[in-house]
């Protein structure tokens, strides 16, 4: 695997993509739980898996797959599901942690978690929507339970990187900046989910025409090579496809180099 800088500080990503809670923050749209309040008199957590790397602070960014229940289990909201598998058909959610963009309960409880890791968090009413619930359908004085996992995180003021990895090392000439070649690819985001679909199309371009970031990881691969690109948040999105906040695999095949 090798890394690229990618030349946009992520602080600006970070800013980017906070927000209040709104239709898409978790528990919007829930349907209804007790609506009394229900006995979890602080913030607590179990971590069910460890992760890796460091713990999350304030200031930085992760992408979170998340399952919401009220205390008679009952699914309020999520992004997986019940055994922890993605909704392949949403994205994972970004925060800030500490941003303010979603209840407190979560800017607090995504405190220490580490990337990979699955913590079960208790959040009293206090700390998610309050003495008047969501306005919707979070009943007034909820205690909600979250299972979440961190599936990546990015270090706040962090100068992001796009990985490599190559999947299949080619055996013909080797992309340079002055070369054109010929490759087909296929993007998809973290939950699984393909955004753009090109494995059917061979695309011609000279590599100096190629978007930053991808130029540059195309630069080094040889024909008959596969090559997983790896783009943080922010990346070059010339055609709108990739979704916001949200980093992205492109698995690219290099059919010829000339």
């Amino acid at each position: 695997m090798s890394r690229l800088a990618f030349g946009v500080i992520l602080i600006a990503v970070l800013v980017g993509c906070s927000k209040k809670p709104d239709a898409t923050n978790p528990g919007a749209g829930n349907t209804p739980g007790t609506g009394a309040a229900q006995g979890f008199k602080t913030l607590s957590h179990t971590d069910l898996t460890p992760g890796h790397g460091d713990g999350g602070k304030t200031g930085d960014y992760v992408l979170v797959f998340y399952r919401g229940t009220f205390l008679n289990g009952k699914e309020f909201d999520s992004n997986m599901d019940a055994t922890g598998k993605p909704n392949i058909e949403l994205d994972p959610y970004a925060v800030t942690i500490g941003g303010g963009g979603v209840i407190k309960g979560w800017d607090q409880g995504l405190i220490g978690m580490k990337e990979g890791m699955t913590r079960k968090l208790n959040v009293p009413w206090s700390l998610a929507y309050g003495e008047n619930g969501d306005g919707r359908k979070i009943p007034a004085k909820t205690d909600l339970v979250f299972t979440m996992t961190i599936a990546k995180l990015y270090k706040g003021g962090s100068e992001p990187f796009i990985d490599t990895e190559d999947v299949k090392v080619g055996t013909g000439p080797k992309a340079t900046e002055n070369s054109t070649v010929t490759f087909r690819y296929v993007g998809k985001t973290m939950s699984g989910r393909i955004f753009d679909d090109q494995l059917k199309n061979d695309l011609t371009s000279p590599v100096n025409r190629l978007i930053p970031g991808f130029r540059g990881a195309v630069v080094g691969m040889q024909a008959g090579g596969k090559r997983i690109i790896s783009c943080p948040p922010g990346a070059p999105n010339p055609t709108g496809l990739i979704p916001a906040g949200q980093p992205v695999d492109y698995t690219v095949e290099l059919i010829s180099v000339k």
